[in-house]
């Protein structure tokens, strides 16, 4: 099982900050966070920086990168400054 850990806007709308889920790519984690949390888990998570362990999917195979049940996928909100 995949360990989720959102970051703290997503965690907040879900109520918990760290989950496992019985997914095999990250595409199937999305599925799985809209149908436990709804629409807005998708806004959130299309809005952010998505790794899987360390590491951005957009580096790897993107939405349909693999999981196993070692990994851990993490999610962090781009930032912005001056």
């Amino acid at each position: 099982m995949a360990s989720f850990n959102p970051h703290f806007q997503l965690a907040n709308l879900m109520g918990e900050h760290h989950v496992t889920w019985d997914v095999s790519t990250v595409a199937e984690l999305l599925k799985q966070g809209e149908q436990e949390y709804g629409a807005a888990f998708v806004k959130e998570l299309k809005s952010a920086t998505v790794l899987v362990n360390g590491r951005a999917i957009t580096y790897l195979n993107g939405w349909n990168t693999p999981l196993s049940d070692e990994d851990e996928v993490w999610t962090i909100l781009p930032s912005a400054g001056g």
